[in-house]
């Protein structure tokens, strides 16, 4: 993503009258929760000679954890608004993080060439031409429906796909608030209501049906449908890896769910003896007992959204250590994924993984660090970048981090787990 090029595709994009641009994610794989931070290169960066380093970024947005959305045709996604720089116009890089926050706690980095352009529409009201009616007899929603908005040019190049939710709050009034969402995000493209005697578009809350669609290209074309709410399916459980533990060792194993319907989801597990367990969600900390050889035992867990489940199961083995002496990690398995900061033992050495891998043999690969047996941590630094399971020291506490971390201060900042 940092190599330096003038041959990126870039894309415009047009922030509203609020100063924001609307930014969609495919989620082919939703993961919840999770948090989102949007950067923009700094103004005088050049993407086409230089190479992209922290130092060139400033945060714009911060997003907590929201739900994804399932379009039409099936497929789900993430939006939300970013707010641009009032002062920005012009090339520029748009930098996203999005961050699991869970024990997986995995990171996910996206690199945009943009052109940031000021256009709020036509500056002459009698450029708007109306192209057709807002809304059609008889459209009427019920909770739990979704409306979409489509607007193409005279190419057939999509300029606007956009969902709104029908809740109890906005049944009644969902025309004019769609027609307000349009008006705003979308002002470059398009404006609902009826145009008065000076040209200006003015929506008519009296008489939905009356409100007309309004675009600068007479040749563009609009649609409006209604989705009937889809019914209930059983969660989606990505079944978790199998795992090797040593007599009295603990991990901590994280079973990644979500509901194309439902945002609650509830876990149960069912953990044989003589394991021991406690769990939190979608997060289970397993220990194992003594055992007189290497013995296999199943753990079963089963993800409800309060109508229908869904179970997966995953075996965790635990070694004998009076035939494996005193292993400090889990034995490397070539089957099992990893990620950065995963620690494990290989032919009597330890090692820690410096990024996702799987099938990397741990003597022979980079993706590999040996650990050394009286390493300690060392004191937090502000100015260096941590990646998840680094451990620090600060103000007399040891600290592990959670996920990829910067400037984040040991037990203020959540990415910091107290050891």
């Amino acid at each position: 993503m940092n190599l330096p090029s003038p041959h990126w595709q870039r894309s415009d994009v047009t922030p509203n009258a609020n100063g924001e641009i609307k930014v969609r994610f495919r989620a082919t794989t939703p993961h919840n929760p999770s948090f989102w931070k949007f950067y923009l290169s700094k103004p005088g960066f050049d993407g086409a000679t230089q190479t992209l380093a922290w130092s060139d970024l400033e945060l714009v947005q911060e997003v907590g954890n929201i739900d994804f959305i399932k379009d039409a045709e099936g497929h789900r996604y993430y939006e939300m608004n970013v707010a641009i720089p009032a002062e920005r116009q012009g090339d520029a890089i748009l930098y996203t993080r999005w961050q699991r926050d869970d024990a997986a706690g995995e990171g996910f980095y996206n690199c945009s060439d943009i052109t940031i352009v000021r256009d709020g529409g036509p500056s002459d009201p009698s450029q708007w031409q109306s192209i057709g009616y807002y809304l059609q007899q008889g459209q009427t929603p019920a909770v739990g429906d979704s409306i979409w908005v489509r607007l193409f040019d005279e190419s057939g190049q999509e300029l606007v796909n956009q969902m709104f939710a029908v809740s109890a709050d906005n049944q009644a009034s969902w025309q004019q608030d769609l027609a307000a969402m349009l008006n705003l995000d979308y002002s470059q493209y398009m404006q609902i209501g009826l145009q008065d005697q000076q040209g200006q578009v003015v929506y008519q809350s009296g008489d939905p049906l009356v409100n007309q669609v309004y675009t600068t290209n007479a040749n563009y074309s609009y649609s409006l449908s209604v989705q009937q709410a889809p019914d209930n399916s059983a969660p989606t459980v990505v079944k978790p890896d199998d795992i090797t533990l040593a007599e009295g060792q603990s991990s901590v194993v994280h079973v990644h769910a979500f509901d194309d319907e439902q945002s609650t989801l509830n876990y149960s597990w069912d953990v044989p003896a003589p394991l021991t367990m406690s769990s939190e969600g979608a997060n289970l900390t397993i220990t194992a007992a003594n055992v007189d050889t290497d013995t296999p035992y199943t753990i079963t867990v089963t993800v409800s959204d309060g109508e229908l489940s869904t179970s997966q199961s995953f075996v965790v083995t635990v070694t004998d250590t009076s035939t494996n002496p005193d292993p400090s990690y889990p034995a490397w398995q070539a089957s099992a994924t990893y990620v950065a900061g995963d620690k494990v033992s290989y032919n009597a050495s330890d090692y820690e993984a410096k990024w996702w891998n799987q099938g990397e043999q741990p003597d022979q690969s980079s993706a590999w660090q040996t650990l050394s047996k009286d390493a300690g941590s060392a004191q937090w630094d502000s100015q260096r970048a941590y990646e998840s399971g680094a451990t620090v020291l600060y103000q007399g506490q040891q600290y592990q981090a959670k996920w990829w971390t910067q400037g984040d201060t040991p037990g203020q900042a959540s990415v910091w787990q107290a050891l």
